[in-house]
């Protein structure tokens, strides 16, 4: 018996079965790396936002800090800078807020303004005299009483700072901010540590500003 002849809408339905269980296979192939690449684009996104919020942060406090020279409420107001900033970052994430002396140059190079806090004022949650005040996540919302009642401005307070417009240079003050930041999705890892540092010059001033 000869062979009937196949019907080309039938030859043309198989074959586009057979395309579409293709694409679908393809589709599950990639279907996977979309996504992987969707989560990390969310992360990464999420994680260079809080990372300039960092940096914005520590920019904002130390103006508020140079802005009151000799004043030992200087660290509240830059503190308090701070948390305005601090929205998009929950007060329980923040490891610490370091402001600090900057003078002298410590890494050689003449030029303060890219000196990092001493390493002793990131290992503890105390200042080091003469050089940091050490400020955490409990101090961003203390009013001026409970400042001066807890006193962690005393280890470098601001009325002990150069501010003197003399032969010898004004300090320079840096603030470092450090904060923990978990990515949503954890396709780029966990819970990490990001941290930023601004110093700024405290202008030269002719005479002793009086205390707040």
């Amino acid at each position: 018996m000869a062979a009937r002849p196949r019907s080309p809408l039938g030859t043309r339905l198989r074959r586009l079965r057979r395309d579409d269980g293709i694409a679908a296979t393809e589709f599950a192939l990639i279907l996977p790396i979309l996504l992987m690449l969707t989560l990390g684009i969310i992360d990464g996104s999420i994680l260079f936002f809080k990372w300039i919020t960092i940096g914005q942060t520590s920019r904002e406090a130390v103006r508020s800090v140079i802005d009151q020279p000799g004043d030992d409420f200087a660290d509240y107001s830059g503190v308090k800078a701070a948390t305005l900033v601090f929205a998009a970052i929950p007060d329980a994430d923040v490891q610490r807020i370091v402001i600090y002396r900057a003078t002298p140059d410590s890494d050689g190079d003449g030029n303060p303004l890219n000196n990092p806090p001493p390493a002793a004022c990131l290992s503890g949650t105390t200042g080091v005299a003469g050089v940091c005040n050490v400020y955490t996540s409990s101090d961003l919302r203390a009013d001026r009483t409970s400042y001066v009642t807890n006193r962690r401005f005393q280890y470098w307070p601001g009325s002990t700072r150069d501010v003197w417009a003399d032969a010898t240079d004004t300090d320079y003050v840096g603030v470092y901010v450090a904060a923990t930041v978990t990515p949503p999705t954890g396709v780029l890892g966990g819970t990490r540590t990001m941290s930023q540092f601004t110093v700024a010059r405290i202008e030269p001033q002719a005479t002793n500003p009086p205390l707040s």
